[in-house]
């Protein structure tokens, strides 16, 4: 299954051990992301890792292998697609992921309510738990 996922998603997965962090480490998902995620993850990581509650090496090494998981998309690669990936969502901060999911035609996976669109489909983790674990 093709995913773009959201900060709020390898957020989740580094805060605590979860059905999150096991799904990014799943195998059969592919997962994908702008590049922004990076810029989020940068912006957050000191508080995130406060907040995990692990040591500063525990913490690195579990970004390091949860961002492995993700393939990263340029810019350049997602650009023509902004103007479309505006109009479909509410929140700007959601435009390069939408954008992202439109060039390479995969489906989302964020707990935003907002993302529920009938043009991208959009897995909450619940939803994608359901679906991957049967």
């Amino acid at each position: 299954m093709k995913l773009v996922i959201d900060a709020n998603i390898l957020f989740s997965a580094l805060l605590k051990d979860s059905i999150t962090r096991n799904l990014l480490l799943d195998r059969r998902l592919a997962l994908f992301a702008p590049k922004f995620l990076i810029t989020e993850y940068a912006k957050y990581s000191r508080e995130l890792r406060k907040r995990s509650g692990l040591k500063e090496d525990e913490f690195g090494e579990l970004s390091k292998r949860l961002i492995r998981r993700i393939k990263l998309v340029l810019d350049k690669e997602i650009i023509l697609y902004y103007q479309a990936a505006q109009s479909i969502v509410s929140d700007k901060k959601d435009t390069p992921y939408i954008a992202c999911a439109l060039a390479i035609g995969a489906d989302t996976w964020s707990n935003d309510k907002h993302l529920k669109n009938a043009r991208i489909k959009n897995w909450t983790t619940k939803e994608l738990a359901e679906k991957i674990m049967k």
